[in-house]
């Protein structure tokens, strides 16, 4: 939806199924299709409900699809940086977070290499050497400071498949730390 850069008309497009006569089914695509239209122009915004609620409709329906919607809402709900990487460190899924620090669509992030995102060409060795499993480290992307966060995925074999990297960024931690502190208090 993004590489043709037409949302308004994708908008348009989508109201008009939405007056047509629809089944179940009709109705539960149209409204997918309009959730990843509002993350894509308003990424965080209404796109998680309008997401959880188009899987709820889907899991009678389409089982399989219905998953993968309720992990769009999921990857969309989340206000930090994720990244999720190949076993090469080529990205291949970020949430609006990271597209947003990236300064990139999504289309145009997604083939990215973290060398490239990064400038740092040991990140990517050491992620693979590593199994990508890191200790936390800082990184830098979009000229900003975050500490990054890695879990390895691994392919039906157990061989690592890629990571899902969070990116914290270190005034968002001081802002938990102290919330933990003053819970109590």
């Amino acid at each position: 939806i993004q590489q043709a850069g037409a949302l308004d008309e994708a908008l348009r497009l989508v109201a008009n199924a939405e007056a047509g006569p629809l089944d179940a089914f009709q109705r539960a695509e149209v409204d997918v299709l309009r959730a990843r239209i509002s993350f894509a122009t308003h990424p965080g915004s209404e796109a998680p409900p309008l997401l959880l609620a188009a899987a709820k409709q889907l899991e009678s329906l389409d089982v399989p699809l219905a998953r993968d919607t309720y992990l769009d809402a999921l990857l969309a709900s989340q206000t930090d940086p994720v990244l999720a990487v190949d076993g090469r460190g080529v990205v291949v899924l970020a949430n609006a977070a990271a597209v947003a620090v990236c300064g990139m669509p999504e289309a145009e992030l997604a083939g990215r290499s973290l060398r490239e995102l990064t400038g740092d060409g040991a990140l990517v060795d050491v992620l693979v050497a590593q199994g990508a499993r890191l200790p936390v480290s800082e990184v830098q992307i979009g000229g900003q400071r975050f500490l990054m966060e890695t879990v390895a995925l691994h392919d039906a074999g157990g061989s690592v498949a890629g990571a899902v990297l969070t990116l914290h960024a270190p005034q968002r931690l001081g802002e938990r730390i102290s919330a933990l502190q003053n819970h109590g208090a």
